[in-house]
């Protein structure tokens, strides 16, 4: 078993055939959804939006007062919960104030997750998640309660997942192709989340399926 250690300053290139195809799908994603939204957006649509765009405000203000040793736990727990469902095992965890480092062994059937794992604290959407179980579970009564509720996790999602952000992050440099390719990467995925996400934001679940309908008459098409 080959360890990995997320902090260290030299690491080896991940990121294979799986993670570059996983890149194109998440650019065509990307571009479909951006080309299929502008026909979801009415009047109610513009008001549910203003009320997630207030919450991410709020959400992204509320994550300012998470101190340093628990905004390096979250930035590990990130690493942890891709390589967990990988079925990797932990070797330890690490986290100081201004550092932190996420130690886990790998088989060679998990190694195709690796760079998926190192850039995982970019965009993994651990507050929207907590948000969307808990409008789900309490507030689907009211659409734009759970816009609101929403809009605060990913709010504060946006804040923690772009600030580190960095060429001095080996998370993001030791992808294969460097710097540019992992931030290529984090960026279609944000694009991805966050189109998925307008879609019920504009119109509920009516929204999501009219997305995901017409993004597979695109593809269809596109393939024929």
């Amino acid at each position: 078993m080959a360890k990995k250690k997320v902090s260290t300053k030299e690491k080896k290139s991940v990121g294979g055939v799986a993670f570059f195809l996983s890149l194109f799908s998440l650019i065509v994603i990307s571009l479909l959804n951006l080309v299929i939204l502008p026909t979801l957006i009415d009047v109610a649509g513009l008001k549910h939006l203003g009320v997630f765009l207030s919450g991410s405000l709020i959400g992204a203000w509320a994550a300012t007062f998470i101190s340093k040793r628990s905004s390096v736990f979250i930035h590990e727990l990130k690493h942890h919960i891709p390589s967990h469902f990988a079925k990797n095992k932990s070797k330890g965890w690490k986290i100081k104030d201004d550092s932190g480092e996420y130690r886990y062994s790998y088989s060679a059937a998990s190694e195709k997750y690796n760079a998926l794992i190192a850039l995982s604290p970019y965009f993994f959407p651990l507050f929207t998640l907590v948000a969307i179980l808990i409008a789900a579970t309490t507030l689907r009564h009211s659409h734009i309660a759970m816009v609101l509720t929403v809009g605060i996790g990913y709010g504060a999602d946006c804040l923690l997942n772009l600030k580190d952000i960095s060429r001095a992050q080996s998370d993001i440099t030791c992808i294969t192709g460097g710097y540019r390719v992992g931030l290529t990467f984090i960026v279609a995925m944000h694009v991805a989340l966050a189109t998925i996400l307008a879609a019920w934001i504009l119109q509920g679940l009516l929204g999501l399926q009219y997305l995901f309908a017409e993004m597979w008459s695109m593809m269809v098409h596109i393939v024929a």
